[in-house]
């Protein structure tokens, strides 16, 4: 696969509803950032079968995604992401997201990552174990108003 940036690249696409990406070839991705960032209509996504273990950034890589109700996440790899500032900002749909295996060995920005996210009730980050270097988590849960499951990883300073 050719494919190594993926950067902003359906980002905006405020009519799109449905995409299927599960058979692309991610492993030599770098940046993923902004990827689907308001795409307010985008109600059904699947990234089954993605490798990220490339990729440094996540940056509000769902910011915005109003209509999302689930997602699947499980072959997320996330050990070299420096960033995940803001990634699921506002998806205000969305219900529940296991992220529990996600690892931050590089991650230093957190900051807002689930923020907004109204209607989220479940939130299972029981694996997380967060690097030395990491810094900033501030606001990373507010105004998440459903929520009523997660770990406390998440509140300790």
């Amino acid at each position: 696969s050719n494919l190594e940036d993926i950067y902003r690249m359906f980002s905006l696409c405020e009519s799109l509803t449905s995409l299927d990406l599960s058979k692309w070839d991610t492993r030599k991705v770098g940046t993923m950032g902004y990827m689907f960032y308001q795409c307010k209509k985008l109600a059904y996504l699947n990234l089954h079968g993605w490798r990220t273990a490339n990729v440094d950034s996540m940056e509000c890589m769902f910011k915005g995604c109003d209509s999302l109700k689930e997602l699947d996440l499980s072959t997320f790899r996330t050990s070299h992401v420096i960033t995940m500032k803001e990634m699921f900002y506002g998806c205000k749909s969305l219900k529940a997201l296991d992220v529990h295996q996600f690892a931050f060995g590089h991650c230093t920005d957190m900051r807002c990552m689930f923020a907004h996210c109204r209607e989220l009730m479940v939130l299972d980050t029981s694996g997380w174990k967060l690097s030395k270097k990491f810094r900033a988590k501030d606001n990373i849960i507010a105004g998440c108003e459903s929520l009523v499951l997660a770990d406390t990883v998440l509140l300790k300073s």
